[in-house]
């Protein structure tokens, strides 16, 4: 798996339903989140080797929000891909579910948990 690089100034979200997107980018960021109906993701994350293989940029995987339907199964399959990092939901509620996301990703994944500055923020916020 790629390494990120240390900036990336081309980023490129990709619905995981749509492999054939994919394009020249700095990394690519799969998307099982909100650029897929959510009657598709089962399917979706079934194809994602698959959809993978051949993409040379480093590729980030997006998941559903913790207390989901699909966080679990994201989680799993994240775990058995070649991914440079995994990407919290955007509709993380709170800095407690962000950090307890983290907290569970970073346990099953061995790749790093991206979220978002926000959440970042909150969370150092709620430790200090």
């Amino acid at each position: 798996m790629p390494a990120l690089p240390d900036q990336m100034n081309l980023t490129l979200f990709v619905p995981a339903d749509r492999p054939g997107r994919v394009a020249k980018a700095d990394a690519v960021i799969v998307d099982l989140e909100d650029a897929v109906a959510p009657e598709a993701r089962d399917a979706a994350r079934s194809g994602l080797a698959d959809a993978l293989d051949g993409i040379d940029a480093p590729v980030i995987l997006r998941i559903n929000a913790a207390g989901t339907d699909w966080f679990d199964a994201d989680l799993a399959a994240a775990a058995t891909l070649p991914l440079s990092a995994i990407m919290l939901a955007k509709e993380v509620l709170n800095a407690a579910e962000a950090g307890a996301a983290v907290q569970v990703a970073g346990a099953m994944i061995d790749a790093p948990v991206i979220a978002r500055a926000r959440q970042i923020i909150a969370r150092a916020g709620q430790a200090a």
